[in-house]
């Protein structure tokens, strides 16, 4: 049936906006599936989302190219509630409008519990901001080994911590010459 619908540019691309939200019922095919996107066999099939990527993404600012295509590739997309908050801030600094189905892939966590154990995890992982760091601590509440979950991010700090926990981190960091 051909390749998963695609975005235009205004609409950032990714398979959150408009027709290409139809895609995430699509199955990858076999070759594809359960392969991460170095090529080596994967187990991570979900990825978490911050703010600064879905923003990215979106809004088609610098880094969405980085960001639409592997957040595409995984089967779950997840995040904090916060996301929705954050990213309506984003819209309205903007002065644009936000629409729901810019969130509508995101599969919602929300803790049970308060997130001590993760919040002490991530800070001895190295200091973030606070939204910065409830974003670490909720990709840990739903994924304990980090190994199971990418984490997608745009902010070099939180990469830095996220990876030093065992998440695997997208996009991937440039590399220096």
């Amino acid at each position: 049936m051909g390749g998963a619908p695609r975005c235009s540019r205004a609409e950032g691309r990714a398979r959150f906006c408009g027709q290409a939200l139809e895609a995430r019922r699509i199955r990858r095919p076999a070759s594809r599936r359960g392969r991460a996107l170095s090529g080596r066999a994967a187990r991570v099939r979900a990825a978490y989302v911050d703010t600064s990527a879905l923003a990215a993404v979106v809004l088609n600012e610098a880094g969405a190219a980085n960001v639409a295509r592997p957040l595409a590739a995984f089967e779950r997309v997840l995040s904090s509630n916060l996301l929705e908050a954050e990213l309506r801030s984003v819209f309205a600094r903007e002065a644009s409008t936000f629409e729901k189905r810019f969130v509508e892939r995101v599969d919602w966590i929300l803790p049970d519990r308060p997130l001590t154990l993760e919040l002490s995890r991530v800070l001895a992982a190295g200091y973030l901001p606070g939204a910065d760091l409830w974003h670490v601590a909720t990709a840990l509440y739903a994924a304990p080994r980090p190994e199971d979950l990418a984490f997608v991010t745009l902010d070099q700090r939180q990469a830095t911590v996220a990876g030093a926990l065992g998440f695997e981190t997208l996009p991937a960091p440039p590399t220096r010459v």
